[in-house]
C-alpha cells in the first residue's frame, strides 16, 4: 500500500513538472510572436505613413473627357415596330375541325346501365333487367374513332 501511495506522489510531481515546463515554453513563444508581430506591423505603419499622395489629376482629366465624349453621342429614335403581318398571320391559322364521333352507342349502354340502377332500388318481386353484355364489334368503332382522334391531335402538337 505504501508502494503503490509513492508510486501515485511520484507520478504526480513528474506530471506537475513536465507541465508546468511545457506551459512556460508555450507562453515565451506566444511572447516571442507577439513581439515580432508588434515590430512588422509598426514598420508597415511608418512606411504607409512616409508615402505621399499620389496625383490623380491626369486620371480625373480624361475621365472628364471621356463622360463628356460619351454624352455627346446621340442615338437615332427607332421606328415603331410594325407586328401587323405576324398578327394577320396569327389570325390566318385555322385548326382542322375534328371528325364527328357516334356516341349513339355509348348513349345507349349507359341508359341501360341507369335503368338496372334504377331498378335495383325496386322490391325483389319484379326481377330487374339484364344488363346487355358487351360486344366487341359495338367498341370496335369507338376505339378506330379515339385512334383517329389522337393523330389528328399529335399532328397538332409542336414537334420538339
Amino acid at each position: 500500500m505504501l508502494l503503490l501511495l509513492l508510486a501515485a506522489l511520484s507520478g504526480a510531481a513528474v506530471a506537475a513538472w513536465w507541465l508546468g515546463r511545457r506551459f512556460q515554453q508555450a507562453s515565451a513563444e506566444q511572447a516571442r510572436q507577439q513581439a515580432e508581430w508588434q515590430t512588422w506591423r509598426l514598420q508597415i505603419e511608418r512606411r504607409l505613413a512616409e508615402r505621399r499622395e499620389p496625383d490623380l489629376t491626369p486620371l480625373v482629366q480624361r475621365l472628364a473627357g471621356l463622360e463628356k465624349a460619351v454624352g455627346s453621342i446621340r442615338l437615332p429614335t427607332p421606328e415603331p415596330t410594325n407586328l401587323r403581318p405576324v398578327l394577320d398571320a396569327i389570325a390566318s391559322i385555322r385548326l382542322p375541325a375534328a371528325p364527328a364521333v357516334n356516341l349513339e352507342p355509348l348513349h345507349n349502354r349507359l341508359l341501360g346501365l341507369e335503368d338496372a340502377i334504377r331498378q335495383m332500388g325496386t322490391p325483389a318481386a319484379t326481377p330487374a333487367p339484364a344488363v346487355p353484355a358487351a360486344r366487341e364489334a359495338e367498341l370496335a368503332g369507338v376505339v378506330a374513332q379515339l385512334g383517329a382522334i389522337e393523330q389528328q391531335l399529335a399532328r397538332l402538337r409542336p414537334q420538339g
